[in-house]
């Protein structure tokens, strides 16, 4: 079965040129981190919405729903990103040469 997942992520890194694998590494890291902190601030303001006496129910329930849905698909794009910076990566490392420990 295909899900976002399979729509995102990158493998045809042998027909790119070096320069563009580079890119689409830096990128994939960018969106990656920016996937990541969107995550961790829903469920800041989901925990920290409770206290706040002022915060409708109407309007939580509205709230909850919206974080609810993106948060179905949001850990597969993050997979998705993840997995195309750390592939283009290694095959930087396979063109440039590996890094020396």
């Amino acid at each position: 079965m295909s899900d976002i997942y399979n729509h995102l992520v990158k493998n045809n890194f042998s027909a790119m040129d070096t320069e563009e694998l580079k890119d689409l590494r830096k990128h994939s890291d960018g969106a990656h981190s920016a996937v990541m902190a969107a995550m961790s601030a829903m469920g800041e303001l989901a925990f920290w919405s409770t206290d706040n006496e002022n915060y409708d129910n109407r309007q939580a329930r509205e709230d909850l729903r919206r974080i609810g849905e993106a948060l179905m698909y949001l850990p597969r794009i993050a997979e998705a990103l993840n997995d195309t910076e750390q592939n283009a990566q290694f095959e930087i490392h396979h063109r440039e040469g590996f890094p020396k420990w």
